[in-house]
């Protein structure tokens, strides 16, 4: 598949069972490569894989979903972010803050106080790219209250 042309039906049917590879190597090329394809068949996918019960492929999924910037993965980025990984979460932080759309900046926020310090960070870039006042007190906080020089 060469990604200089129209993607075909049998290459998103392809990538799509790739993301369900046993080799995660598989799952983490598949991901972006859907991401990349402008149809509604991949961001099902990728929508659909953030469900996954591998924590790799729901974070690859994230991943692609971030890359596409479909409007419509926009509450399921959200939703992601009360994953149980921190990588799913600090990816989906991500992908929201590639989608750009002020309506992610409560959930952002929010995040903003994990446990995690890779998620704090990531919520943080994120409310940063989305570049929108409504996200200054929340990084306010964040500047005055995290301990972590990184965050």
């Amino acid at each position: 598949m060469a990604l200089d042309r129209k993607p075909r039906e049998a290459d998103i049917s392809t990538l799509r069972t790739a993301l369900s590879d046993p080799d995660a190597c598989v799952r983490r090329t598949a991901a972006p490569l859907l991401g990349r394809i402008e149809a509604p068949r991949a961001v099902e996918a990728l929508t659909a894989a953030l469900r996954d019960p591998s924590e790799t492929t729901r974070e690859m999924a994230a991943l692609g979903l971030g890359i596409g910037e479909p409007p419509s993965a926009l509450q399921p980025l959200i939703a992601s972010l009360g994953d149980a990984s921190p990588r799913v979460r600090a990816m989906a932080a991500w992908a929201l803050g590639e989608l750009e759309n002020p309506s992610a900046i409560p959930a952002l926020s929010a995040l903003l106080r994990d446990a995690d310090s890779r998620v704090r960070r990531a919520a943080a870039q994120a409310l940063g790219e989305i570049e929108d006042p409504a996200a200054i007190p929340a990084l306010t906080n964040l500047l005055r209250d995290d301990r972590d020089p990184d965050v």
